[in-house]
């Protein structure tokens, strides 16, 4: 509970310092992986054990708001589409912040935050998920951030995949995966469970 807190306090405190940094740009409805300070690297890492932040610019006429989730895959069998489910209004230039985290006494369990800030309003959304048939001993996992990320249909913005310890050969989602999802679907096939961060514009 005392960690909740502290993530409740922090994540709107990194949004504004991410926000605060970003550059000028022209160019409407790109987004990309934010370039962070040492300093918001050290706030975020100290509030979560992973955490993907990224910057989008956008055309006021066309996009007015943004959806975000996270959907859970069980042996690539998709189990439960809407985990931390959250809406709200976007306007030109803003942040988004995923992080998350397993509680330290509960190593089944991922702790999921999601920030927005767009336009000096800043929403978030919290949620935990446990594992299904989880190990006494935990889970060996890997986070990526997609590393080529474009506004369009369903985004997926980073990507948890989690196996049993002791799984060999464990690696990450590939630059394909991202680029298409429904085409390299049966990738998820490999991991006991992955989370896929999600997101739309509307």
């Amino acid at each position: 509970m005392k960690r909740i807190f502290v993530l409740l306090l922090a994540i709107p405190i990194a949004i504004t310092l991410v926000s605060c940094s970003q550059k000028e740009t022209k160019e409407e409805n790109t987004i990309s992986v934010a370039n962070l300070t040492n300093r918001e690297e050290a706030i975020l890492s100290i509030t979560s054990d992973n955490s993907s932040v990224f910057e989008f610019q956008l055309d006021n006429r066309k996009y007015k708001q943004l959806l975000l989730w996270v959907e859970k895959y069980e042996l690539g069998k998709l189990v439960n589409e809407e985990i931390n489910f959250m809406t709200t209004e976007v306007e030109g230039k803003g942040t988004i912040i995923f992080t998350a985290s397993q509680p330290d006494d509960e190593q089944n369990q991922f702790e999921f935050h999601i920030g927005v800030e767009s336009n000096r309003s800043t929403s978030s959304a919290n949620a935990v998920d446990s594992l299904a048939n989880a190990s006494p001993d935990g889970v060996s996992y890997s986070w990526e951030t997609n590393p080529s990320i474009s506004i369009k249909n369903e985004m997926v913005f980073s990507s948890i995949c989690i196996s049993k310890p002791g799984a060999e050969g464990m690696s990450s989602l590939s630059t394909e995966f991202y680029q298409d999802v429904d085409r390299h679907i049966d990738k998820l096939k490999e991991y006991d469970t992955v989370y896929l961060l999600r997101g739309e514009f509307k």
